[in-house]
């Protein structure tokens, strides 16, 4: 494996230490007394690799200079991969740990409360299933999933080259749902995954975005050997809903429009009136 990118590596190892979590007092006997229990997971597989992509996205696509940034990764098992904040994977690898050694339940939220995600949605692609689950976690109170069958790009391959995080890289373009993109893959990891739902190359990708810029995936760190995070998925939540790939669009779409209209049943001002929300700029991956 090859050594990326210095200023890749030192951003990244900022971001995986925990020595910046500060945990927080929780004062409520239900949590100090109750000991942690670990989430009922549907289990698929266990990684052997972790690939970290940083994401920069544009929120709103009318406004240019703005962009958010996340560190994600893909974990990489032999028959299903998962997608997600790494905030999401360290939060549950926090558990496992705190229920080995029999911590409490507020202990664990004291230092979760700072592991905040930007990507709330996961994407586990079960391979030997041909599927996609794709979960949903930001639409209010409610939480969704739907399945698909892993999609089919149609890349065309170029000859042009250039290295990226110390990878040497090839070119290839497609379209998928409403956005054109550019994409750059190594064959030095032959691996044909890539972040998000993309795949399908001769190796693995190491870079790509829509050509409008909304959405940017790069590359900056890889860690392989029996790591043996956990790919699977709650389906016990009782919040979470099973629906369409197109429902669920629509419903991302229609909380964004008016978040008040979902919100207002459970959120209310200190008076008793229903919180008022403003929409929530709409700008989506997918856009068809």
């Amino acid at each position: 494996m090859k050594v990326l990118k210095s200023v890749f590596l030192v951003s990244v190892a900022l971001l995986l230490s925990v020595e910046w979590l500060s945990a927080q007092t929780i004062d409520a006997p239900w949590l100090t007394e109750k000991k942690l229990e670990a989430t009922p997971k549907t289990l698929f597989d266990k990684s052997h690799l972790r690939v970290y992509y940083q994401l920069f996205y544009r929120p709103n696509h009318e406004v240019k200079d703005v962009k958010k940034e996340a560190l994600t990764v893909l974990l990489v098992g032999d028959k299903a991969l998962m997608y997600e904040d790494y905030n999401v994977l360290r939060r549950d690898s926090l558990e496992r740990a705190y229920v080995e050694e029999g911590k409490t339940a507020g202990e664990y939220m004291g230092v979760a409360f700072n592991l905040k995600s930007e990507v709330k949605d996961q994407v586990i692609t079960l391979l030997d299933q041909n599927k996609i689950i794709y979960a949903l976690n930001s639409i209010a109170f409610n939480n969704y999933y739907y399945e698909e069958e892993i999609p089919t790009f149609d890349w065309q391959l170029s000859d042009d080259q250039k290295t990226i995080s110390g990878l040497e890289c090839r070119k290839a373009t497609m379209h998928f749902r409403g956005r054109d993109y550019v994409a750059w893959y190594s064959t030095e990891v032959a691996l044909p995954y890539g972040p998000y739902k993309f795949g399908g190359l001769p190796g693995i990708i190491v870079e790509i975005y829509d050509t409008e810029m909304d959405y940017q995936f790069t590359l900056v760190q890889m860690q392989q050997g029996h790591l043996g995070d956990q790919i699977g998925f709650n389906f016990d939540n009782n919040r979470l809903m099973k629906t369409s790939r197109a429902n669920a669009m629509r419903a991302l779409e229609n909380y964004r429009k008016d978040p008040g209209r979902m919100i207002s049943q459970k959120a209310r001002r200190r008076d008793g009136k229903p919180l008022e929300a403003k929409a929530i700029p709409h700008n989506p991956i997918e856009l068809k």
